[in-house]
């Protein structure tokens, strides 16, 4: 993290003698703008697309993750495709409410919900546990720590029909 005194201090020591107000609060605008866009970089949602084997929609053991499936972002239209091992990651987040949609390979149905509906909020640097709204913002951060899983399956033509539920 750069250190916003020291980085203060050097543009000030660039111009000798500074007469304009509305120059100093320009430095300070452009340091705190950049100081906000960095917190954001830690914002982030991420999950697995998994070949849900028993219908669950519970990544088990023994449950691949499925590769080259489409994710997309909403509102920021943003799109990853799993990797490998069924992963995908969106970096970079601001605040604010976003739709996780998964579009189901071909041949596969899904066992869970394709669309996820995510909250981030501003994070809190402070965490004292001392009264019950200090444990709901604990209790929302873990939320924000969470995988956004998709769960889908082998469509089946022969009767069972699969266990395809959305």
């Amino acid at each position: 993290m750069i250190n916003v005194n020291f980085l203060i201090y050097r543009i000030m020591k660039r111009i000798k003698k500074i007469e304009c107000p509305a120059f100093i609060f320009l430095v300070f605008l452009i340091v705190l703008s950049f100081l906000s866009s960095a917190s954001a970089d830690s914002n982030k949602i991420k999950g697995t697309v998994f070949n849900d084997k028993n219908c669950n929609g519970i990544k088990n053991p023994g449950e691949s993750g499925i590769a080259g499936v489409l994710i997309t972002l909403n509102p920021t239209g943003q799109t990853d495709i799993t990797n490998h091992k069924g992963k995908y990651e969106f970096k970079k987040l601001k605040e604010g409410i976003y739709t996780v949609i998964e579009t189901d390979p071909e041949g596969y149905c899904s066992t869970t919900s394709n669309i996820f509906v995510v909250e981030i909020k501003k994070k809190h640097k402070d965490k004292k546990k001392s009264s019950k709204k200090d444990d709901d913002d604990a209790d929302d951060d873990e939320k924000e720590k969470r995988n956004y899983d998709f769960g889908d399956t082998r469509k089946s033509i022969s009767p069972p029909a699969g266990c395809c539920i959305y």
